[in-house]
């Protein structure tokens, strides 16, 4: 039996890939109208005798004038595809003239850096004759930026405390 569902299966997947012959979907015929079906293959089954009825059924109505609605789409989707080979040249101009302006725009931002630096260099004097005084100014503002920082946190956590009572 397991041998047989494998044969099935392999048979379906042909099937599906439209390699089958009639011999061998005459097989898969039977096996579905056996009666005798693996649970795993009654999704494929009803798949099956739908399209396996509808292939050999000669009574399926064909709607009026699909033909030419069918040829009106493949002639609309072959202008389509004519145009593309126009719209990716824009779209390489596009994307080219793109990198040109972000090339153009980072070398004028190195140029502003550049001359911005080397007039800053200029600019930037000693305040201190001696670096021991300069250390004794930093320290000092450090500990009166470290105190006002101390008692805006001490009068934060009164704050945090009386919110939570």
């Amino acid at each position: 039996m397991m041998s047989d569902t494998n044969k099935i299966k392999q048979l379906l997947e042909a099937f599906y890939e439209g390699e089958t012959n009639v011999a061998q979907e005459q097989e898969l015929c039977r096996y579905f109208t056996n009666g005798n079906i693996d649970p795993d293959l009654e999704d494929d089954k009803e798949l099956f005798m739908q399209i396996y009825s509808s292939h050999y059924n000669e009574n399926v109505p064909i709607p009026q004038g699909l033909e030419d609605r069918l040829g009106m789409l493949i002639d609309g989707l072959e202008e389509l595809d004519k145009e593309k080979p126009a719209r990716k040249k824009v779209g390489l101009w596009r994307w080219v003239s793109g990198v040109a302006a972000v090339l153009l725009i980072a070398i004028l931002a190195g140029v502003y850096i550049q001359e911005n630096t080397a007039s800053n260099d200029k600019m930037l004097v000693d305040t201190y004759d001696e670096p021991e005084d300069a250390y004794k100014q930093t320290q000092s503002v450090l500990l009166e930026v470290s105190s006002k920082l101390n008692s805006g946190l001490g009068r934060l956590e009164e704050a945090e405390d009386s919110f939570i009572k």
